[in-house]
């Protein structure tokens, strides 16, 4: 799917949420700290897309809410900017983009 078509589609599924007009994907992230599917987490996971020039895409990531982890929010965050860092799956999808 070329990348303007996508800001005209709209889809909510399961708490996921697709903006037109301003491309960003909101996700519910219901995983607790022992990786298990809570739905009454609600961590949200936001993916903004803007244009950099005719070639270029910048997506930033925000993982929020970790304050619902409670006792454990500084561990899960731990977790997140290292062993599960966001940034190197980021990275991983530049590189693939680039080498398209």
């Amino acid at each position: 799917m070329r990348a303007s078509s996508l800001v005209t589609m709209e889809a909510y599924v399961n708490g996921a949420a697709f903006f037109p007009g301003n491309p960003r994907l909101v996700l519910s992230w219901d995983i607790d700290a022992d990786w298990q599917y809570d739905p009454n987490l609600k961590i949200e996971i936001e993916v903004r897309f803007s244009a950099e020039g005719s070639n270029r895409t910048r997506v930033e990531l925000e993982h929020r809410h970790l304050d619902r982890y409670g006792e454990r929010r500084d561990e899960m965050r731990r977790i997140y900017d290292t062993e599960g860092d966001w940034g190197r799956l980021l990275e991983a999808f530049a590189r693939a983009a680039e080498a398209l």
